[in-house]
């Protein structure tokens, strides 16, 4: 049993509740799909706010590294980015990464720093219902094998914080981490552009 599971208007309500409250806007004002930054006038201090905020009120905890950053860490910095801008590949990987974006927007010539203009409400949203998805195998699968303290497979997912308790013996498991759900997420990309397709996305970006 998981104990208040969200829905995807859960995630939703909240989403915008935080972005609301991290902007000083009124929550009817936030528009899912329009861009924190262009239209809200977002900084990188707000973001961090909206984080804590989600973090909250889903009891998750979203990653503390930017998909940029985990990228680049999975790719070849140099196959991803060039003269700061992103690559084909890059390009690509992006796109599969953050499917609530209009693909358009992930055009040739778009800059590192201008990826941060694309962040909107849904952003959050679509990344909070994968967390929580990743967070449902982890607890089912601490509930397979057992609390590590007792043995108990009573395991619950808190109400009140991002982790796990034992019913029996109160023994605490946090939640998996967004960073590595993020990174699982990137491997799997890793591997479908280990493809041919990959290799002629890549050989376009060559000089």
């Amino acid at each position: 049993m998981i104990i208040h599971k969200l829905t995807q208007a859960d995630v939703e309500t909240a989403v915008i509740a935080a972005v609301a409250r991290s902007l000083d806007r009124k929550p009817e004002e936030i528009e899912l799909h329009a861009s924190l930054q262009d239209e809200y006038g977002a900084e990188s201090l707000d973001i961090l706010e909206i984080v804590f905020n989600i973090e909250k009120s889903c009891r998750l905890r979203l990653p503390k590294m930017t998909l940029l950053q985990h990228a680049q860490e999975k790719f070849a910095t140099n196959q991803f980015i060039k003269q700061g801008e992103l690559t084909a590949l890059g390009l690509e990987v992006l796109r599969q990464m953050r499917p609530e974006i209009d693909s358009e927007q992930f055009r040739p010539g778009l800059r590192v720093q201008d990826v941060s203009r694309l962040v909107t409400a849904q952003t959050f949203v679509r990344l909070a219902l994968r967390l929580l998805d990743g967070k449902e195998e982890a607890l089912e699968k601490l509930r397979s094998s057992g609390c590590t303290t007792c043995g108990s497979k009573e395991v619950l997912d808190s109400t009140t914080a991002a982790e796990f308790v034992c019913a029996n013996c109160g023994a605490i498991y946090p939640v998996p981490s967004g960073d590595a759900i993020l990174a699982e997420d990137l491997v799997r990309v890793q591997t479908k552009m280990d493809s041919p397709t990959s290799v002629s996305l890549a050989a376009s970006d060559a000089p």
